[in-house]
């Protein structure tokens, strides 16, 4: 599957103080398309995804690294990290959530990735990102300040 028309999804989903959005879709879906560049730029690449926002090990971590995992074995990935243990904003460790979702990684398939809309082609996209390349204020950005309320989270 080509890398690019998986980002609208990642643009519908980031919440509007831009912190790491663990758990989400759109957050998996981001790393999945910066290892599918970075391949194609002959780099190694390492990635957060299968994460969850959770503060303890329950079963919305486990939908959410599920969710990472189902979405890793459709599309392929050269290495997650983070996967297994972390739990919200990567400060704390569970063993109970490590030993859980090996099992749990090991238990879903491609099949299992969940329902999801892709957003028509947003050309201005590729604009926004040279105009904020070196020099990112996103949150100031016209592109972003029209988009919020239609793509972002509240």
């Amino acid at each position: 599957m080509p890398v690019f028309p998986l980002l609208p999804i990642f643009k519908k989903t980031i919440q509007k103080n831009y912190a790491v959005d663990l758990g989400l879709i759109s957050h998996n879906i981001a790393n999945l398309i910066q290892e599918k560049i970075n391949k194609m730029l002959n780099i190694p690449s390492i990635q957060t995804a299968c994460t969850t926002s959770q503060d303890e090990p329950n079963k919305k971590a486990e939908e959410e690294a599920a969710n990472g995992y189902a979405l890793m074995k459709k599309h392929g990935f050269h290495q997650i990290r983070h996967a297994f243990g972390f739990l919200k904003e990567l400060i704390s460790f569970s063993i109970a959530k490590l030993e859980r979702h090996i099992d749990l990684c090991r238990e879903t398939s491609p099949g299992q990735v969940p329902d999801y809309e892709i957003d028509p082609y947003d050309p201005e996209g590729f604009e926004v990102i040279m105009r904020n390349g070196s020099k990112a204020n996103y949150m100031r950005d016209d592109h972003t300040l029209k988009n919020t309320g239609k793509y972002f989270l509240n």
